[in-house]
Formats: structure tokens, C-alpha cells, sequence
């Protein structure tokens, strides 16, 4: 049994971690055994969720432990892939991964309007995840600085929002082409990935 730490949810969604709902999903279409638990932050690995244990060790990062269990278990999703479809559903998670998680993680913690939707969501979180009761204002300084060092929060809001146009727009054909975005079954790669996104 794999047991999954993770986020409190919020929203009628799986997960608000796109990584967590990235797992969950490839756990669920694999029929791995699973059980989901509340994280701790202090006791993750590498200091951010999903983490998981199993077989007596802890891991972390949604991708290592996907790619550890492929190893361990097979690859029964993605085993009928040709290389090309293996390359655009690895570039299709990479987009999603380093592009659109920093226009999600803005949009929460950067933009106004999408602060105070997320605040009060935040703020149930915040006991649960870091394990005390630290300001949600001193939270979102820490997230504020992250953005600003990673680029993403050197933009307005304005310039912002009309960032996922422009970076998804080219893709778009390629995506059109089959329904999955590389063959015609859902792929831990593609299709479970563009929809915790």
C-alpha cells in the first residue's frame, strides 16, 4: 500500500497541487493501491507535497516517485507509446509543469482578485501543512519573494493575465490531432497531466 501525503482539497477539486492531483491521477488510472493522508511539511523530503511512503522508505517529488514505480511495476499507460508520442507528451508536461504551475502559483498568491479567493482557502491549509500557526501574510511574503526570484512575480497582473494565451496558442494544432495528445488512451503524460492543470 502506497500511502499519499498531500493537501487539504478545496473547490469541488481533487487536489489544489496540480503535483498531488498529477500522482493521485496516475495512481488511480494504474490501480496501484493507495490511501491519502494530510501532509506535514516538516517530515516531507524534500520539503514540499506530494510525498509518499512505501515499502518502509519516504519519497518525494510527483515525477521521481511516478518514474519509481514505472520501474517497479511496469509502465502499463505509456508502454504502447511510439518515441514521438513519448516526446510530445513529455514536452506537453514539461509546459504544464514550468509554465502554467507559475501562472497558477501567481495568480493565487500575486494577483489581488485572486488573493482574496484563495486566502480563506489558505488559511485552513496553513496549520495542516507547515504543523503551527503561522501568519498566512508572512506565507505569502515567502511565495511573493519565490515568484520575484523565479521571474514570474516581476510582472503586473495585467501583463499576466494575458500570459497563457500567448504560451499555450502554438500547441494548440498539435494537440488537435488525436484526442489524448499522443495516441488514442489516456497517458499519465498527457491527459491526466492537461487535466490537473
Amino acid at each position: 500500500m502506497i500511502t499519499v501525503y498531500q493537501t487539504p482539497v478545496a473547490w469541488g477539486t481533487p487536489n489544489l497541487s496540480p503535483f498531488c492531483f498529477k500522482l493521485e491521477a496516475y495512481l488511480r488510472m494504474t490501480g496501484l493501491p493507495y490511501e491519502v493522508k494530510l501532509a506535514d511539511l516538516r517530515k516531507a523530503p524534500k520539503g514540499k507535497v506530494p510525498y509518499v511512503e512505501f515499502e518502509g522508505q519516504r519519497m518525494g517529488d510527483s515525477q521521481f516517485i511516478i518514474e519509481y514505480l514505472k520501474k517497479k511495476h511496469g509502465d502499463p499507460l505509456d508502454k504502447e507509446l511510439t518515441p514521438m508520442q513519448v516526446a510530445v507528451g513529455h514536452t506537453v508536461r514539461r509546459m504544464l509543469e514550468e509554465c502554467t504551475y507559475w501562472y497558477i502559483v501567481y495568480m493565487r498568491w500575486a494577483d489581488e482578485a485572486g488573493w482574496l479567493a484563495y486566502r480563506p482557502v489558505a488559511e485552513t491549509m496553513v496549520p495542516w501543512v507547515v504543523g503551527g500557526d503561522i501568519p498566512v501574510a508572512t506565507l505569502r511574503q515567502g511565495m511573493l519573494r519565490i515568484l520575484h526570484d523565479q521571474g514570474t512575480g516581476r510582472h503586473s497582473s495585467r501583463r499576466y493575465r494575458r500570459w497563457p494565451s500567448r504560451t499555450s496558442a502554438p500547441s494548440r494544432p498539435s494537440w488537435a490531432r488525436t484526442s489524448t495528445c499522443s495516441g488514442t488512451s489516456p497517458r499519465p503524460s498527457t491527459r491526466g497531466s492537461i487535466r490537473s492543470w
